[in-house]
């Protein structure tokens, strides 16, 4: 007999736990106004623990910041392909360089420096990009683990290069240090990310920068 009412109160906690789940995913405002006291200091603390990561949707209902609506993977960096031609040429203008350096210029010191800078640079053409993952959420840009809000954000603007896989998302945000950040976008649907971003930052045309262009021009 007390194995059943142990049973039967174990299903009970079990019901109990599935309707306040179901409660949970389906709270909205027009929900937290009927709350009994307890309830909504329950609900509190569940939101502090969240760490203010709540906000309201279009809907009514509270989902977290960081609740991606559309996600993709992508590379860090683009790597450009480069051939025996483009090795060659950088090689014969870093030797120029030292030559300069050392016989019209008797600077020994200029010329060990770009030594070291041809070496890591050539380390760095060797890296290869890490596939990272970026999130559209409901609050911001998550991008590798970064949290980026809308709030922050004053435009952005999306680059299409060449090839296609280049395509990046340009940020323009409202701080001092910067102020610019740069979202690769990869094989994902640039239409979905442009209709979802426009709902919630102003789209405008950035100017690309010198840096970006030149890396594609020669390959850097």
């Amino acid at each position: 007999m007390k194995k059943k009412n142990q049973k039967n109160q174990d299903q009970d906690q079990d019901q109990d736990q599935d309707q306040d789940q179901d409660q949970d995913q389906d709270i909205g405002a027009d929900d937290i106004l009927n709350f009994s006291d307890k309830e909504f200091e329950n609900f509190v603390r569940e939101y502090e623990q969240m760490g203010d990561q709540s906000l309201s949707d279009q809907d009514g209902k509270f989902v977290a910041k960081n609740e991606p609506i559309y996600s993709w993977k992508a590379k860090e960096f683009n790597q450009f392909e480069r051939g025996k031609i483009w090795y060659l040429a950088g090689a014969l203008i870093i030797a120029s360089i030292v030559a300069v350096s050392i016989l019209v210029l008797n600077n020994f010191l200029m010329a060990v420096t770009f030594i070291l800078i041809a070496l890591i640079f050539y380390i760095y053409t060797q890296k290869k990009p890490r596939e990272i993952k970026v999130s559209l959420a409901y609050g911001g840009l998550e991008v590798d683990g970064v949290f980026y809000e809308y709030e922050d954000m004053r435009s952005f603007w999306i680059f299409y290069n060449d090839p296609p896989d280049d395509a990046y998302i340009s940020i323009q945000r409202d701080k001092s240090y910067l102020p610019y950040i740069h979202v690769p976008i990869g094989e994902a649907d640039p239409t979905k990310i442009r209709e979802e971003l426009r709902k919630r930052v102003v789209e405008k045309k950035h100017k690309e920068d010198v840096v970006n262009v030149l890396e594609r021009i020669f390959k850097l």
